[in-house]
């Protein structure tokens, strides 16, 4: 039976990426209740797993080895592929041109292939700058991160266009779920898993007449309503915790979960492009099937890479 907290924990990314797979593959109103907390859940998990590094530089060659050497890699062999097709089919030499821009820029510029891109960036940013704000006191803290979701919303709601190299203004978001999830490892909570529960089935009617004050789209700075979205979400993502803690009970579905929970970073720079061309090549409209074809391809293709030492390191930045 799996039962340490590296098991559990798999289990809560591998539920993670299915909803992130399907959240870019099922239509309204599925999708909208994915989007509520899809992405949360991943920066909440990264600040629960956080601890303060004890060397800040070996930190730092850590994050990029494990990050932005995949990024660097799936980026460019994507965009290659990208700019071969379209000079197969006579696309003019600006098109050619604004996917290297765009590539370059990163964040929000990425779209189709590359649309969940962003996270990683995003992640990244989070993840260096947190250290930092650890050596604040617990006040000066706290109100480091009161303003920064400030910010966020500010930026959602009267420059949403706005469109900055890396996504950076997302981190204004991210930075504060991160900071709860280290909160929540830390402080361990007393209360008890139905009370996240209640507050989610509390929200439901709520959320059934008034979906869009819950959506939360941290690429578009889209945070729902304030306090009250996340609220929302992060009481969801911590039912997930509970759920997860039940499944590693049952061997054959836990398994299935790790193993997808070990390969989610791959198979989140592998899933759109495999269910775009899928739809659009294949012409498999299916959006179950869809997901499950995909989740498959992807499950293999980690298998493939994690064999060989040369892929791994630079696909799935593992040394």
């Amino acid at each position: 039976m799996v039962s340490d907290k590296k098991g559990w924990i798999e289990v809560v990314k591998g539920i993670g990426i299915v909803v992130i797979v399907m959240g870019h593959i099922v239509s309204e109103p599925l999708r909208n209740i994915l989007y509520v907390f899809h992405i949360p859940l991943f920066f909440f998990v990264s600040g629960y797993l956080y601890r303060q590094p004890a060397n800040v530089s070996v930190y730092l060659r850590k994050k990029i080895n494990t990050l932005l050497v995949p990024y660097g890699c799936f980026l460019v062999l994507f965009t290659a592929v990208l700019i071969i097709e379209a000079s197969i089919i006579g696309n003019p030499p600006s098109v050619i041109c604004s996917y290297l821009i765009d590539s370059l820029k990163g964040g929000r510029a990425l779209t189709g292939w590359l649309s969940i891109f962003w996270f990683v960036t995003c992640l990244f940013l989070t993840q260096m700058l947190f250290p930092l704000l650890s050596k604040l006191d617990k006040f000066k803290k706290h109100l480091v991160m009161i303003v920064s979701l400030i910010a966020s919303y500010i930026n959602g709601y009267f420059y949403p266009e706005l469109s900055m190299f890396w996504s950076v203004n997302t981190v204004l978001f991210s930075l504060p779920i991160f900071y709860m999830g280290h909160l929540f490892a830390n402080l361990r909570l007393n209360f008890k898993s139905y009370q996240y529960m209640l507050t989610v089935t509390g929200f439901l009617p709520l959320y059934y007449y008034q979906h869009g004050w819950f959506i939360i789209d941290i690429k578009s700075a889209e945070y729902g309503m304030p306090i009250v979205a996340i609220f929302f979400s992060l009481s969801i993502v911590i039912s997930i915790f509970w759920l997860a803690k039940k499944i590693v009970k049952f061997q054959r579905l836990a398994s299935g979960l790790i193993y997808l929970g070990s390969a989610s970073m791959l198979i989140m720079y592998l899933h759109q492009p495999i269910q775009i061309t899928l739809k659009h090549v294949a012409g498999l409209e299916s959006e179950l099937f869809r997901t499950i074809v995909t989740l498959i391809l992807c499950m293999y293709a980690y298998f493939i890479v994690s064999q060989n030492r040369l892929l791994c390191k630079y696909l799935l930045g593992r040394q």
